[in-house]
């Protein structure tokens, strides 16, 4: 056992003595390499410099990454907000453009209604200011913000003025029209086939001319009953001469009147011959004395010269001219021949027709009224209503430069 303890104790003498050595060259060695640690010690601490600038750096980067984060969001919603602008007003815009679409009035519209000829072209013109009236008129029960607008409310007065000038041309064209129902020989037929062209005018006038709509109605209405009124009456007397020869009483010259009523009448309930036989009676009568016959018939054809002459030198002329293809203008000349006073009946007329009136001289230097627009029948009805003295045989119109007698027209 003794020498176990000794072997044992050599041995923890000998690892101590290498550990010993060991540690001297460890430390040996560390001083041989201390200048080599001081110098890795220092490019350590540079690192660690630089890796703290980067650091810094890296902050700055990142706090200016934020800021052009910030900035992106908000350049997202504004742009977020411009899109939703943009299309409100898209929106807004097309809503606006059917609005300026309707109450806007075009140059050509108020040409057209103000001075075109009234005819096929005029319905389309007439169509577009129906539709314009029509929205602004209705406004005032779909929207009434709307209605309240002022753009509203600076066209309405003029719609009303193209309103109240188109009816105006309607109610003279139709009436124009309706008048020449009652000239002699005239096709009442082919007349109202021409008539169904301009059907429209009258829905435009039934519309928005309630003050002129009756009118144009009744004065058909009675034209038109005057004029088969008399068609049948003249129907009636061709067959009331089929009964026998009947002697009208303007027939018989210088015959008494008893024996010219007796001849022409025949009584109520008379026969053919009795009619004859008072036919022959009243031409028994019919003797010449002292040739005062033959001076009475020499007589009259210078009595009715002289009445011709006389009319002559009194006519009022109406007449229809168009200028420029498309103005038309109605010229009155003569009324002075009643001392009317040509300056109030230029303010009567274009009050009434609601148009230009004025007094010029024509080329004889005699005055005349001219008024603007097509209101030749319409003129010769109010003359005959506010100046009773013209007479109607005095009236006279012309129309494509061709004059005729208008006494069978009022």
């Amino acid at each position: 056992g003794a020498a176990a303890s000794e072997g044992a104790a050599g041995r923890v003498a000998t690892l101590a003595a290498s550990l010993h050595e060991a540690e001297l060259a460890s430390i040996q060695s560390y001083a041989a390499e201390g200048d080599n640690l001081m110098e890795l010690l220092g490019q350590i601490k540079e690192c660690d410099s630089v890796l703290a600038g980067m650091e810094e750096a890296l902050g700055g980067f990142q706090s200016n990454l934020g800021a052009i984060s910030t900035e992106i969001r908000s350049l997202q919603e504004q742009s977020v907000s411009l899109s939703v602008k943009l299309k409100n007003r898209k929106a807004a815009e097309a809503k606006l453009g059917e609005l300026v679409e309707e109450i806007a009035l075009p140059p050509e519209l108020i040409d057209e209604i103000l001075d075109a000829e009234v005819g096929d072209s005029y319905v389309d013109a007439l169509q577009s200011l129906a539709k314009k009236l029509d929205f602004v008129s209705g406004s005032r029960k779909t929207d009434p913000r709307l209605a309240q607008a002022a753009a509203m409310d600076d066209v309405r007065p003029e719609l009303e003025q193209l309103r109240v000038r188109a009816v105006q041309r309607l109610r003279d064209f139709l009436l124009g029209k309706f008048a020449q129902l009652k000239r002699p020989n005239t096709n009442i037929q082919i007349l109202q086939q021409m008539l169904l062209k301009f059907r429209y005018f009258g829905n435009f006038l039934r519309r928005h001319g309630g003050e002129s709509y009756p009118e144009v109605v009744e004065f058909y209405v009675s034209t038109m009953s005057g004029v088969l009124t008399g068609n049948f009456q003249t129907y009636i007397d061709a067959l009331l001469a089929l009964r026998g020869e009947r002697i009208a009483r303007g027939e018989l010259l210088g015959a008494p009147e008893a024996e010219a009523r007796r001849a022409a009448g025949g009584g109520a309930g008379g026969s053919g011959a009795a009619d004859a036989a008072g036919a022959a009676e009243a031409m028994d009568g019919l003797t010449v004395k002292d040739g005062e016959g033959q001076a009475a018939a020499e007589e009259a054809p210078k009595k009715k010269s002289s009445k011709k002459k006389k009319k002559k030198d009194k006519e009022l002329v109406i007449t229809k001219a168009v200028r420029n293809k498309r103005k038309c203008i109605t010229t009155v000349t003569g009324l002075h021949h009643w001392k009317v006073k040509l300056n109030e009946a230029a303010k009567l007329f274009g009050k009434k027709f609601a148009c230009g009136a004025s007094v010029t001289k024509n080329a004889s230097q005699i005055e005349e009224i001219d008024v603007q627009g097509d209101c030749l029948y319409e003129i010769a009805q109010l003359i005959l209503q506010k100046y009773p003295d013209v007479p109607k045989d005095a009236f006279y119109f012309v129309e494509d430069k061709k004059k005729r007698h208008a006494l069978d027209e009022l």
